[in-house]
């Protein structure tokens, strides 16, 4: 077992703990007392050994593991990764980009953007943008991700990564995006996740989207708009966009902005069955119920997704009052026509807002592109996408 012995000369006292953490756990890297495949201490033993609070070094560690230094192996182990290869780039990869996804070949070039959930889409559209640019793309289902694949893709090194999306809870899949970007591979995503803002992306900009979307309420004489959630709101990057942009038209239209509504996450049923959409709507109602009972009572709610929208219709006429016409609802990403939910009722989403996913995925690869080519400054950049107001079926 590795003996590990703490080095404070290069210490201040202007040192925090955290960066004195990483520099401890790196001088023990680089002198080799901890090795390759070495299993890392606890978080706990480390935090005793090094004098230092628990927090301080899970910092460190997740910096070291976003540089490929140390890797996840399960959710309570680390160790000591091998270091990436710097091979030499082979003229068939330089001129291929991996992208990370699932949608077939066959699709790609037969399926409708527009018809496509949002990451199919952009994935699709950055496809076939690379194809127009005479290169090669490579698919990895970013769901099968393990600790080597740094490692193996860096030894063949692709001329790019392009990731359409990370959904929440893909922290492994991160971690190996940040470390290929750390190796020098150059990387463009989707999204505005703070984990991702060291490297290259393309974001909706969400807060147009929402404020084009309560202006619009507004312009059709909804006052009281509520806007809704499920889940916890500050987990999505996208929340406090939207939120900003939805508080910024009501001020402007001299209407008081109300609270979020945050439900529990609502499940989808596929195919929808009456029964299901009965019961996952009823418990909406409790959430609801505060907002359509006491005067003033709500006009308008502005769902997170166009997918909500039926079920939330369901609530609002369990509670005694008409969807479309006491309330108004709208929602956002412009797939409400092809919900399996809208078979319940068919003529109650009114707007939504479309992000323009193709272009979102035309922009990735141009992204990817100018960073290759050196067009662009060092600082990762971040290029921003207006977003479409879609009227459906009117107030």
């Amino acid at each position: 077992m590795a003996i590990l012995t703490v080095d404070n000369s290069s210490a201040t006292s202007r040192d925090s703990s955290p960066a004195r953490t990483e520099q401890q756990l790196r001088a023990w890297l680089e002198r080799g007392v901890l090795k390759v495949g070495d299993r890392l201490p606890s978080e706990r033993e480390l935090a005793l050994r090094l004098d230092v609070d628990r927090n301080s070094v899970r910092w460190a560690v997740a910096v070291l593991q976003r540089e490929g230094l140390i890797r996840a192996q399960g959710p309570r182990t680390r160790v000591v990764a091998e270091p990436i290869s710097q091979a030499t780039v082979s003229p068939l990869m330089q001129n291929t980009v991996v992208v990370l996804g699932t949608v077939s070949g066959k699709e790609v070039s037969e399926a409708d953007p527009a018809h496509l959930c949002w990451s199919d889409a952009i994935e699709v559209s950055a496809k076939r943008q690379i194809t127009r640019l005479g290169l090669h793309y490579m698919s990895i289902n970013p769901g099968r991700f393990d600790g080597r694949l740094p490692e193996d893709l860096a030894c063949i090194r692709p001329g790019g990564i392009i990731v359409p999306e990370l959904h929440r809870g893909a922290q492994d899949c991160i971690r190996s995006v940040l470390a290929l970007s750390a190796a020098g591979i150059s990387v463009s995503a989707y999204g505005g996740d703070p984990e991702l803002a060291c490297v290259d992306r393309v974001t909706s900009d969400h807060e147009k989207g929402a404020y084009d979307l309560t202006r619009w309420l507004i312009e059709h004489g909804r006052r009281r708009i509520l806007m809704m959630w499920d889940g916890p709101a500050e987990t999505d990057y996208w929340y406090a966009a939207r939120r900003i942009g939805y508080e910024r038209a009501m001020r402007e239209a001299g209407c008081s902005p109300l609270p979020t509504l945050c439900t529990p996450p609502i499940s989808r049923h596929l195919p929808p069955v009456r029964a299901g959409f009965i019961e996952e709507s009823r418990k909406l109602v409790g959430h609801l119920i505060d907002y359509i009972v006491p005067e003033p009572t709500i006009d308008a709610i502005a769902c997170l997704t166009d997918g909500v929208v039926y079920l939330m219709a369901q609530a609002i006429r369990l509670c005694g009052k008409e969807p479309g016409r006491d309330i108004a609802l709208v929602g956002y990403d412009n797939y409400g026509q092809a919900s399996p939910d809208r078979v319940f009722f068919p003529g109650v989403l009114a707007a939504t807002v479309d992000k323009q996913y193709a272009p979102i995925g035309e922009e990735l690869v141009r992204l990817l592109m100018d960073r290759i080519a050196g067009r662009l400054p060092e600082a990762p950049q971040c290029r921003v996408i207006p977003p479409q107001l879609v009227v459906i079926d009117g107030l």
